[in-house]
């Protein structure tokens, strides 16, 4: 006869020990559609599914992704020891190499003290850590080739920012559990899901090499806010440099003259269609090496640059905010670009008296006065469009402020997205 007592004594020593292990360990796989959950996911060419955040994709399909460390582990341990040992030779190459950079950035601008100050404070910290602060990442950093992986499965923001919040909130089971329970808990948890902001850049460390250009958009940016910044304003191919005072009659003057006035008659030609106008059209690419010059001749290796685009035909007003970094002496590149639009008819009495009241605009209107250019109607119909334009240029230099503010905190945050 067989003895049930000693087996289920083992049954039940089993699945109390099961009980006990913690369940953020537990190796496993999701049990429910990629389309439930909030983190992306990656199949790599061996089968093996990856789930995690996508932080950064290439124009040749290359892909950085961060993947739970403590799941990883549990679920794919050969995987981890693979991509770990990856990771800290990456990780150790990169220290190396942003010491030089450092140093010799240093050794450029030793009179600046504030800028020095950050640059030692830097140094310092990335002399001083090794590959075992790694360890202590909720990530681990993965780089794929496009022949490393098969298919990328990449959620919408709303999903991505709840499985971030999790991550963030330290609840468990992030990467198996559908998004709509992880809600539910941080909401439980007193999680105000709307205002918080994601922000895990501290459980990831950067192993991404990052370029010569990359390199030098970080300088330009840095630079940008621990010295005087320099900055350009302007329409067309028309920019003036950015100063506290503003000199009305040679703003007028070149409104009038061959600069901003001869760019907006030339643009209303060629939105009209008239064949003499046609040809310059095409002939405004290089409108910001001017303002470039200038920047690297007065010792400047970045420049944001506001740029108006009116249309003579609409009410609608676009800005767009540049920023651009010198790669080498005499070669300069567009690091970012962010746009915003504004209706001139859509903005209130309210407005239209804020804008008058301003100072500069004061002193503008003082001068047309002054050259008998006064016509009420135009007046009000400039002070409309200079409405619609305040709103669309806080918008534009909002997101580039935001940017650069993002890229300039430490040296070692991921590298700079270049646009096309």
């Amino acid at each position: 006869m067989i003895r049930l007592q000693p087996i289920l004594a083992m049954m039940l020593l089993f699945v109390a020990i099961l009980m006990h292990r913690p369940a953020s360990v537990v190796a496993q796989l999701p049990q429910i559609a990629d389309s439930r959950l909030g983190v992306d996911s990656v199949k790599l060419e061996s089968g093996k599914r990856l789930y995690g955040f996508l932080i950064a994709q290439g124009n040749d399909r290359s892909i950085v992704f961060a993947v739970d460390r403590t799941w990883l582990k549990a679920t794919h341990p050969q995987l981890f020891d693979e991509l770990t040992s990856a990771e800290r030779a990456r990780f150790e190459e990169e220290r190396k190499k942003r010491i030089n950079r450092l140093e010799a950035w240093i050794k450029v601008r030793p009179d600046d003290r504030g800028l020095i100050a950050f640059l030692d404070h830097e140094l310092a910290r990335f002399s001083d850590t090794n590959p075992e602060v790694l360890d202590q990442k909720k990530f681990v950093a993965v780089e794929l080739s496009s022949t490393m992986y098969r298919e990328l499965f990449n959620q919408p923001s709303e999903r991505r920012k709840i499985a971030g919040l999790a991550f963030q909130n330290d609840l468990e089971l992030v990467t198996t559990s559908p998004v709509s329970q992880l809600k539910k808990k941080l909401i439980e948890n007193g999680v105000d899901i709307e205002a918080a902001v994601v922000n895990l850049s501290e459980e990831m460390a950067t192993t991404v090499a990052e370029s010569d250009r990359e390199w030098a958009a970080r300088k330009a940016i840095v630079e940008h806010i621990l010295r005087k910044p320099i900055e350009y304003q302007g329409t067309g191919g028309t920019l003036i440099r950015k100063s506290e005072t503003v000199d009305a009659s040679a703003l007028v003057a070149q409104l009038m003259g061959g600069g901003a006035g001869m760019d907006a008659i030339s643009q209303l030609g060629a939105e009209l269609g008239l064949p003499e106008f046609k040809k310059l059209a095409g002939q405004d690419l290089n409108w910001w090496k001017k303002a470039t010059e200038e920047a690297e001749k007065d010792g400047f290796c970045g420049v944001a640059i506001t740029r108006l685009e009116q249309n003579a035909l609409s009410t609608m007003v676009r800005v767009e905010a540049y920023f651009f970094a010198m790669e080498v002496p005499g070669k300069w590149f567009q690091v970012v670009k962010f746009s915003a639009e504004a209706n001139a008819a859509e903005q209130t009495a309210e407005q239209l008296k804020q804008i008058q009241e301003d100072p500069q605009v004061k002193s503008v209107l003082n001068t047309l006065k002054g050259l008998g250019l006064s016509n009420q109607a135009l007046v009000e119909q400039a002070l409309r469009h200079g409405a619609a334009t305040q709103k669309a240029l806080q918008n534009a230099n909002g997101e580039l402020n935001a940017f650069i503010s993002q890229h300039s905190r430490n040296l070692d945050s991921q590298p700079i997205l270049l646009q096309p």
